[in-house]
């Protein structure tokens, strides 16, 4: 379930960042309305997995939706945005969210891969936190994501 709620977070990131674009603008009432409905699409695709997907199942198919609803909270606002002032460099923003993405999916994919192999559920975290972890540091830089660059710079020990 851990790793399937990874991918989710590229979009709700996404999401977050262009929501305090509008606070910054002295809006509060765009992103209310936005978030009801993100909030409706994660009902509505709550509902519909509840029915498609038995038993534990289900739970893995909610991470999926919380993707789904906030994925499309991020292209909403963003083109509420865009709208509002113009470019906002959004074939750099979705270059960089689909790499994102693309590194998420592999990740949880075979991170859920190791973690269907073992047996107890503190190994099965613990693989899959490792092995989801490790692949999408990999793919990231294969995939050259700038803001993972930017990131892990910040976090490299200084040379004495």
């Amino acid at each position: 379930m851990l790793a399937a709620y990874g991918p989710a977070l590229v979009p709700f990131a996404g999401y977050q960042i262009l929501l305090r674009v509008y606070y910054a603008l002295g809006d509060t009432r765009t992103p209310a309305l936005v978030s009801v409905i993100v909030s409706a699409a994660l009902l509505v695709t709550s509902l519909v997995a509840a029915r498609l997907f038995p038993g534990t199942d289900m739970v893995v198919a909610l991470a999926g939706c919380t993707a789904v609803a906030y994925a499309l909270g991020f292209v909403i606002v963003a083109q509420l945005l865009r709208r509002r002032i113009g470019r906002i460099d959004g074939h750099r923003l979705l270059s960089s969210y689909g790499r994102m993405s693309v590194a998420a999916v592999v990740a949880a994919g075979l991170g859920l891969a190791v973690g269907a192999g073992l047996g107890g559920p503190l190994a099965v975290v613990s693989a899959t936190t490792v092995v989801g972890a490790g692949l999408y540091v990999l793919i990231a830089r294969l995939l050259r994501i700038s803001e993972f660059a930017v990131l892990t710079a910040g976090l490299r020990l200084p040379r004495l």
